[in-house]
């Protein structure tokens, strides 16, 4: 014997008033239960498989990932971020000192452009 299901709209026309109400309220706790949210609060945000890209900032994370592009170019954000988990604390302090210099040295230069705008 074969069961014929029918589509939802059709028997939810078979309930009465009661029922339907009934109907549109298990239909949408299904909803809430099935969506990315739960009790504890909103959804969290996802990483995707985008592009990894250096950001502007002079960090021992962009300067880690710069050079990673390098080696590697066209990798997404989320292999960096594996990438990143594995590298030593003295890559780390190596990028760091690396960012630190750059930093002092790009305050270096905008003081000494602004000296020579006032001139």
């Amino acid at each position: 014997m074969k069961t014929i299901l029918q589509p939802l709209e059709t028997i939810s026309l078979q309930f009465t008033r009661t029922n339907r109400r009934f109907l549109t309220t298990i239909l949408l706790i299904a909803q809430t239960q099935n969506s990315t949210t739960d009790a504890t609060g909103p959804a969290k945000k996802t990483k995707t498989e985008s592009p990894a890209v250096v950001g502007p900032r002079l960090t021992k994370k962009n300067l880690a990932k710069a050079d990673w592009l390098a080696k590697k170019p066209g990798v997404s954000g989320l292999d960096f971020e594996a990438h990143y988990k594995t590298l030593t604390p003295e890559e780390k302090k190596n990028f760091a000192a690396q960012a630190k210099f750059m930093q002092k040295a790009a305050r270096s230069e905008k003081r000494a452009m602004a000296k020579n705008a006032q001139s």
